[in-house]
């Protein structure tokens, strides 16, 4: 909040004091009020409109070409997690929470924990193409006052590859029908976002590739999500499984890793 939003010029809360007490591991942010501003938080329980996945891929294109390749943002707290937070989860860990209810109706080849900390080590070989937000789901974004989308909630924001942000993104936010039905208009329209606002964009072709192959981040993060509501948790981790299981997202990733 103080050191990317005035620079990047992504919507987000306007934040009037930071500090950080290294002793205690602890951050203190005072913000906007987004309700009394006239904004309003998503319920998870309800899909976003396609207008607005539109807005809110805008504004994630917006981020990721102001740091494209950028060494500016190569700093430490920038790091990427993918790999240390697949190493972080014992085997054993990872797989109590994938068999604790969360997946029933899910593929049981997805409950697999080694599978999954394979596909997310595959995942960490990706290229570093920007900074992302990393935890786009459906309750870290609202609408301003003037109904426009804007980001909030960036604890885990780091250097990834584009992909991380927005499969995760449409994986949770879309029902399972209207991402099967809308998600290559969405990506083509991220990709003429992403050009628009000044990186070298991919062609479709590349980014469908990626895309179809990004929603692992967003599937372990939701393997391991304790903290959310469970009723959350049961909305957004069976929607990423359906589209990891559409798109053949393990198998692929594992081929893809040996073939380079």
């Amino acid at each position: 909040y103080r050191d990317m939003r005035p620079v990047l010029d992504v919507r987000a809360p306007r934040a009037y004091y930071t500090a950080v007490d290294d002793e205690a591991g602890r951050g203190l942010i005072v913000m906007d009020d987004v309700v009394s501003l006239g904004g309003r938080f998503f319920d998870p329980q309800e899909p976003y409109s396609i207008d607005t996945c539109r807005d809110t891929l805008d504004q994630l294109a917006r981020l990721h070409a102001r740091t494209w390749a950028d060494a500016r943002w190569d700093v430490d707290w920038l790091e990427p997690r993918v790999a240390a937070m697949a190493t972080a989860y014992p085997t054993d860990a990872l797989q109590a929470l994938l068999d604790d209810g969360r997946g029933d109706g899910v593929p049981t080849d997805l409950l697999d924990a080694e599978r999954l900390q394979a596909a997310m080590h595959r995942f960490a070989e990706w290229e570093l193409t920007c900074v992302v937000h990393g935890d786009t789901h459906s309750g870290n974004a609202y609408l301003d006052a003037d109904g426009r989308a804007c980001w909030l909630d960036w604890q885990v924001v780091q250097r990834g590859h584009w992909a991380l942000d927005v499969s995760y993104h449409l994986g949770t936010v879309l029902g399972i029908e209207d991402r099967r039905a809308h998600e290559r208009d969405l990506v083509a329209h991220y990709v003429d976002a992403l050009g628009a606002h000044g990186a070298p964009a991919p062609s479709f072709g590349d980014a469908w590739e990626r895309y179809t192959l990004g929603f692992t981040w967003g599937f372990f993060l939701w393997t391991i999500t304790r903290i959310s509501s469970r009723a959350v948790v049961l909305l957004h981790f069976p929607r990423l499984a359906a589209a990891i299981d559409d798109h053949d997202t393990f198998r692929r990733l594992d081929e893809r890793g040996s073939r380079s």
